[in-house]
């Protein structure tokens, strides 16, 4: 009888292990944009503190424009991905168009916002010219990824952006406006 107690304990507890959660992977472009908002908002309200603090340069925002970069590569992957699986019916189903516009919209007038804000300091982040380029680059890729699996996202965006058109141009984000028609 004991035997079969320790049988049967051995297994409950192997079967409570193999029960974790795996970590899953993004299955809808909402989750991909919602992760990628959730990274990048904590690096751009500390670039955002550096402004406000008067204390911005090289050693301080490239690090962090960096980190921001990956998210927006790791982001486009993702979203590469889904349109790799074919997933694209099931993405529409449970989101809505107008959610993902108005999440990438969100994301995109954060970074345009935030990289505004560095501009009085270009002469304490020498690099700023290159930042911005890659920001444009990897803005303009995202919203090319997400264009691709959700129709008429572009435009939407570009109605939400439209206040920022401005911007846009001062900061010299050719690519981003040009993907947004801006």
């Amino acid at each position: 009888m004991r035997f079969f107690a320790t049988i049967f304990a051995a297994i409950a507890t192997i079967g409570f292990v193999s029960a974790a959660p795996a970590t899953r992977s993004p299955t809808d472009v909402l989750d991909v944009l919602t992760e990628l908002q959730g990274t990048s908002e904590p690096i751009l309200t500390q670039i955002n503190a550096l402004t406000a603090a008067g204390t911005a340069n090289d050693d301080s925002v490239t690090p962090l424009t960096n980190q921001l970069g990956d998210a927006l590569s790791n982001a486009t992957a993702s979203l590469n991905a889904l349109q790799a699986d074919d997933r694209r019916r099931g993405i529409s189903s449970r989101s809505s168009d107008e959610d993902v516009s108005t999440v990438t919209a969100s994301i995109t007038r954060n970074i345009l916002t935030t990289m505004d804000g560095l501009q009085p300091y270009s002469d304490q982040v020498t690099n700023l010219d290159s930042i911005n380029e890659s920001m444009d680059g990897h803005t303009s890729t995202l919203l090319g990824a997400v264009g691709v699996l959700v129709n008429d996202l572009l435009c939407a965006v570009a109605q939400l952006l439209v206040d920022l058109a401005g911007v846009v141009r001062v900061l010299d984000f050719d690519l981003t406006g040009d993907a947004l028609g801006l």
